[in-house]
């Protein structure tokens, strides 16, 4: 993230930025024609500190300036209370668009899940899939409800929630989440694989199986993705450890080769061929 610059995933160390950096961030925006900032990430609003130096940044950047590429005040104004207007879709609205999914073969999920009701409440209109549940209790519930309970590759990798919410691996590890995705670094998938396995004794088949067959079963797709078998679509990666560091060399979509890069290859390299 510009604001908060966590980079506890791609760094060695929990970074965020200071209010300056912040400010020639919102600089560097305003120069390339953003007009406003909305903040829906949750991650940004940790501290108190952090906040107020993203409003401090906002505020120290010449209006004119920030005027100058974009709308006007009142025209971004103007359409942030417009967009605030939009009404929520939710009762009667809500039931029919999740039905018109199930209809079309589309399997829907709840996200941020943080009490057995809203489980409860979520399954009644259909949703089978419980995203990012915010903490154990709920993804045990979800989890004996029959729910696919789906959590964050990232969350893995870190060692655990930036704001303090459920651990992933604690959650796998007793059965309740079975299957992973990206969340905000799509890298994180690989190598939470390994992660699980190496870390936590778990089966590589297992490990393998929370990113790639459980995943498929929960959008409904595993009939022809998400395992190796007769008829389905060779949608493959061909992976080589180095230094334990899983590399992809190899990749096929549909049987067709997309990827390749040599085998016989260091880390270092790997990093300048990237």
């Amino acid at each position: 993230c510009n604001f908060c610059a966590v980079a506890s995933v791609s760094g060695r160390k929990h970074r965020r930025a200071d209010r300056l950096r912040i400010k020639a961030e919102i600089k560097n925006l305003v120069k390339y024609g953003v007009s406003y900032v909305c903040f829906l990430d949750d991650n940004l609003f940790i501290s108190e500190k952090a906040v107020d130096d993203v409003l401090w940044a906002c505020e120290s950047c010449e209006s004119r300036e920030s005027l100058k590429y974009g709308k006007t005040e009142a025209q971004a104004i103007e359409d942030i209370e417009e967009k605030l207007s939009r009404p929520n879709i939710k009762g009667e609205k809500l039931q029919q668009m999740i039905d018109l999914a199930i209809q079309k073969g589309i399997a829907v999920a709840s996200h941020d899940d943080d009490t057995i009701q809203k489980i409860d409440e979520m399954q009644s209109l259909g949703v089978t899939i419980c995203e990012f549940p915010i903490n154990m209790e709920t993804a045990i519930y979800a989890n004996k409800q029959n729910m696919h309970v789906v959590g964050g590759a990232s969350n893995i990798l870190r060692g655990g929630s930036l704001s303090g919410n459920l651990n992933i691996k604690d959650a796998i590890l007793n059965g309740s989440v079975t299957s992973i995705c990206s969340d905000y670094y799509p890298p994180a998938i690989l190598h939470s694989i390994f992660k699980l396995y190496f870390e936590h004794d778990l089966p590589l088949h297992e490990t393998v199986k929370l990113a790639t067959l459980n995943p498929a079963i929960a959008v409904g797709i595993d009939s022809y993705t998400g395992s190796i078998e007769i008829g389905k679509d060779a949608d493959l990666i061909l992976v080589k450890l180095i230094e334990n560091i899983p590399i992809v060399t190899k990749s096929f979509v549909r049987g067709r080769k997309t990827l390749e890069i040599p085998h016989h290859i260091s880390y270092n390299e790997v990093n300048n061929l990237i």
